[in-house]
């Protein structure tokens, strides 16, 4: 998977996807969250549409949900190139969101934002 900057984690890899903006919930619809680009990630986030229609191929966002006690967004969308790498799936209406591989790593937080 591509991400924007460096995980402190299981790997030393540099990754390449570029911060879109971060989503703050709406007060005026429920479930809405937006955002805006502007800046350094509008530059970056350009830069890589560019990469991707030289190319010839889409681009891929990411949706990560932040920790309500290290940021005020309650996600950030990021972008890359597509690579060809295995597509997601539409979400259907019984899906539990549960990891299969590691219970522990995909623990639901207390306040979720879908929770209105």
């Amino acid at each position: 998977m591509v991400y924007g900057g460096k995980f402190k984690g299981k790997s030393k890899k540099e990754y390449t996807s570029v911060q879109c903006t971060g989503l703050f919930k709406s007060s005026g619809k429920k479930g809405l969250y937006v955002g805006s680009t502007s800046g350094e990630y509008f530059d970056k986030f350009v830069e890589k549409v560019k990469e991707a229609k030289k190319k010839e191929k889409g681009v891929v966002f990411f949706l990560w949900r932040n920790d309500p006690d290290k940021s005020e967004a309650a996600f950030t969308l990021y972008m890359d190139v597509d690579s060809g790498q295995k597509k997601g799936r539409k979400i259907e209406e019984d899906d539990d969101f549960e990891s299969k591989e590691d219970p522990e790593e995909d623990v639901e937080p207390e306040g979720d934002p879908f929770d209105d």
